[in-house]
């Protein structure tokens, strides 16, 4: 008889807040609205569908991170490395991105509305239909340049 799904997701969500890091590991679907994620180290991992909301992950990890469909509302992502991350359909309203990497990230269908890019990297990310409503740029990178 194997472990639920439900049972790996909990044990890897403590594991998580109690040394700031699990790499590879299976959160999908995780309820971690407001936690403080600053620093953590989630290389690899699984969050896609994630509640992120208000959580503080300024600083974090998260290359090659799959946050497809994850909520990041009010979120601190502030120079978290989000490179080759898979941001596909995540919904990032009002979050803070200022220094964020996001280089060779698939944010294709993403929210970004009202979110602050200030000094964040866009560079070779995939933007197929993402929504920059209200967005504040200052020297954002780009795939077509610098924006400001």
């Amino acid at each position: 008889m194997g472990i639920a799904s439900a049972d790996i997701v909990e044990t890897n969500i403590l594991k998580l807040k109690s040394i700031n890091a699990c790499e590879s590991c299976n959160l999908q679907g995780a309820n971690l609205r407001k936690a403080n994620l600053e620093d953590a180290k989630l290389m690899k991992a699984d969050l896609s569908g994630a509640n992120l909301d208000y959580a503080d992950l300024s600083g974090a990890n998260l290359r090659r991170v799959d946050l497809s469909g994850a909520n990041f509302i009010y979120t601190n992502l502030e120079d978290a490395n989000l490179e080759d991350a898979d941001l596909s359909g995540a919904n990032f309203e009002d979050a803070n991105l200022s220094g964020a990497n996001l280089s060779g990230a698939d944010l294709t269908g993403a929210n970004l509305n009202r979110s602050l890019l200030i000094d964040a990297n866009f560079s070779g990310a995939n933007l197929k239909d993402v929504d920059f409503s209200g967005v504040t740029f200052g020297d954002t990178i780009m795939p077509w340049g610098i924006e400001g």
